[in-house]
Order: C-alpha cells, then sequence, then structure tokens
C-alpha cells in the first residue's frame, strides 16, 4: 500500500477518480448543448422582468401588496398610535 511504500495502487485511484470527474463534466455539458438546441436554457428578456412566476406557472410566487398594505398605506390595521394600551400591573410574589 501507500505506507509501504508503494504508490502504484493510490495513483491509479487518482486516474481513475479524474477520468471520472471528466466524465461527468463532458456529459453534463453534452446534456446541456442539447436541452438548449431542443428547447432552449434561457427564457425571454420580458418574461424575466415580468416574473418567472407569473410567465411560465400563471401564478405569483410572492403577494406582497395583500402583504403589506398596512406599511404601504393601504388600510386595513390599526397603527401603534391608535391601539388600546393599558400601564403594566406589578408583580406579585407568591410564596
Amino acid at each position: 500500500g501507500l505506507i509501504e511504500g508503494s504508490t502504484t495502487l493510490f495513483t491509479n485511484q487518482l486516474l481513475a477518480t479524474g477520468l471520472t470527474w471528466v466524465f461527468a463534466a463532458v456529459g453534463a455539458f453534452v446534456l446541456l448543448k442539447l436541452v438548449d438546441v431542443v428547447i432552449g436554457l434561457r427564457c425571454t428578456e420580458s418574461d424575466e422582468y415580468d416574473g418567472l412566476d407569473i410567465t411560465q406557472h400563471g401564478e405569483s410566487g410572492y403577494n406582497l401588496e395583500d402583504a403589506y398594505s398596512a406599511t404601504f398605506g393601504g388600510g386595513g390595521g390599526a397603527t401603534l398610535a391608535e391601539e388600546s394600551r393599558t400601564a403594566p400591573s406589578a408583580a406579585t410574589a407568591t410564596a
């Protein structure tokens, strides 16, 4: 083995690992090029600008208008000044 000074097995394993990485990279590149030729990898710039959730799926992923309507002046909730406040009550000790 490697500890006894024989590097043959270790070198073969490194070579096999490197060849596996190269095979995987070339395979991924070929598959990406095939998909690019058949259906394309990119959407249009207008679809990106409008939002892919709307243009690709027909639904909104983030409906910020409803979630933050009070923050943006849309109403819907009492402000801090309008909330009813009570003075804090004193803590009582129990034995």
